[in-house]
């Protein structure tokens, strides 16, 4: 199975990898008439959403990327679609301010670990440098955990290189963690 396209947050101004989400999907575009089709073999679900924090801690939608082959695309949170000339996405919805009432957790990550590309279908917390676990409540963040020197103890622990998910799941909050990859 290809790796598959991650969404995105905006987090304290700097942009993460939404790595695992524990409950439901935060936002789903078929909510507001968006009718994805699977985009390539790296985006079966046919959308990728980027998200914010504005400083109210709500985590917003700030933009979605889709393919969808409707006659007629929808206004997305009052926006109209761009159209996309090229890859896998033919509509864009940029600008948008959509409030979420998700209740779960998301596992941000940034700076992945190069010797670990191309090796593993799955993209799981412990190949990257920063961490961080959020917790929320009808889309208000209520816990920010930073789990990145635990990481690092882990990567440690396992110079072979594969974590197992089992050391992975004795640190995080959440424990029913959907990978995104």
């Amino acid at each position: 199975m290809t790796a598959q396209m991650q969404d995105e947050v905006v987090f304290r101004g700097v942009l993460h990898t939404v790595v695992g989400i524990s409950g439901r999907d935060p936002f789903d575009p078929r909510d507001h008439g968006v009718v994805p089709f699977p985009a390539s073999p790296a985006c079966w679900r046919g959308y990728v959403v980027r998200y914010y924090h504005p400083h109210s801690h709500r985590l917003r939608v700030r933009e979605l990327r889709a393919r969808d082959d409707s006659e007629q695309p929808p206004l997305v949170g009052g926006v109209p679609p761009v159209l996309l000339p090229d890859g896998p996405f033919n509509l864009r919805w940029r600008g948008l301010a959509i409030d979420t009432d998700f209740t779960g957790g998301l596992l941000l990550c940034r700076h992945f670990i190069r010797r670990y590309q191309g090796y593993f279908r799955v993209l799981a917390p412990w190949m990257y440098g920063s961490v961080f676990e959020l917790s929320y409540h009808r889309g208000t963040l209520v816990k920010t955990t930073d789990h990145s020197s635990e990481m690092v103890e882990l990567r440690d622990r396992h110079p072979e290189g594969v974590v197992p998910s089992e050391a992975v799941d004795a640190i995080l909050i959440h424990n029913r963690w959907r990978w995104e990859s």
